[in-house]
């Protein structure tokens, strides 16, 4: 098995294991009132559940649809553009969709979050280009 499926299966196995193990640093979230994109009520905390997802996902689709836009004829810089574009795409559209629910918040950390898994998922993919 290659080192890119082996590095794949691991972090779905931290990824899901965290499930239980990781809880936030505090237990209470003000509501966000559903209409108005309020970031700033939300208390700024660094390592929480949903951040490790958040950067742990990023990583996987990075990583993923890199691997598998190789078998194309791009040039590397347009698979790594497009791995990202489509990583930041969706950590975007599921904040917004955090927005809108009854119970959700969208929180910058989140999106945060993401970057840095996109950021470790691009020299990932840069690694496994070489």
């Amino acid at each position: 098995m290659h080192y890119f499926g082996k590095g794949i299966i691991a972090l779905v196995l931290v990824h899901g294991l965290a499930f239980g193990q990781f809880r936030p640093l505090t237990s209470s979230f003000p509501d966000t009132p559903v209409g108005k994109f309020s970031l700033t009520r939300q208390p700024f905390q660094v390592i929480t559940l949903d951040k490790f997802k958040h950067f742990t996902s990023s990583i996987m689709l990075v990583t993923t649809s890199g691997y598998y836009l190789g078998y194309t004829n791009f040039s590397a810089a347009r698979i790594r553009n497009y791995s990202m574009g489509l990583t930041f795409s969706l950590g975007i559209i599921k904040e917004v969709s955090d927005h809108y629910r009854t119970k959700g918040h969208a929180s910058w950390g989140d999106i945060v979050a993401d970057g840095a898994g996109m950021i470790c998922g691009g020299i990932i993919l840069h690694n496994l280009r070489q």
